[in-house]
């Protein structure tokens, strides 16, 4: 058996919708294993945005239950996205580095995914 042979399909990176992505986050809301596609990251970050400013204009405190509960599944999608490039978990550490950090991991949500299966999982389902 190969490396690859414990890993799930759901696991693998596919294109997702707007409502898909926001509802397979919160299904698997602290799987840190895997890979995750682009529109899956950023259709999750679209919605943890919206959604932020959303509750901060009509109560700070609800804006603080959305923040504080949605970190987990945020890092996650940030874990999953690098992942799926070919880039460890401890990646998401270079945000600590001032700009320079912040623009190297927003080039690396951007990059496309590899096509082939990678060390973190199989290649998208087709």
């Amino acid at each position: 058996m190969g490396p690859l042979a414990n890993f799930e399909p759901i696991n693998a990176p596919k294109a997702m919708t707007f409502i898909e992505a926001v509802k397979f986050s919160y299904r698997n809301y602290g799987n840190f294993h895997g890979r995750a596609s682009r529109s899956e990251f950023w259709y999750w970050m679209l919605y943890c945005t919206v959604v932020a400013i959303g509750l901060a204009i009509v109560s700070p405190a609800f804006y603080s239950i959305f923040f504080l509960s949605s970190i987990i599944p945020s890092l996650a999608r940030i874990v999953r996205r690098l992942h799926d490039t070919d880039k460890p978990w401890i990646y998401v550490l270079f945000v600590l580095i001032p700009l320079a950090g912040g623009i190297l991991l927003i080039v690396w949500y951007c990059t496309k995914s590899h096509v082939s299966a990678n060390r973190f999982g199989p290649s998208a389902l087709i």
